[in-house]
């Protein structure tokens, strides 16, 4: 979970040594900065029913790589 701002401002992960997070409620977005210069940007997004989230993010590596990833969430009960 997460207990600091939402307003997109970059803040330390608790146990999580050298590494930044920023959510945004106004467009249910995240930003991570990892300790060894990985970033990963991702976008939330849930269904009218409010039965299904999906998530998209895009991570970039230390290196430079680049890969895309999207999870679905249904809601079972």
């Amino acid at each position: 979970s997460w207990s600091g701002p939402q307003d997109g401002t970059l803040k330390p992960v608790e146990g999580m040594d050298g590494a930044k997070a920023s959510f945004k409620t106004a467009d249910d977005s995240s930003h991570w900065e990892m300790a060894d210069g990985s970033i990963s940007d991702s976008t939330l997004v849930m269904s009218p029913d409010k039965k299904k989230v999906t998530i998209t993010a895009t991570i970039k590596t230390k290196d430079g790589k680049e890969y895309h990833q999207t999870w679905i969430y249904d809601r079972v009960k």
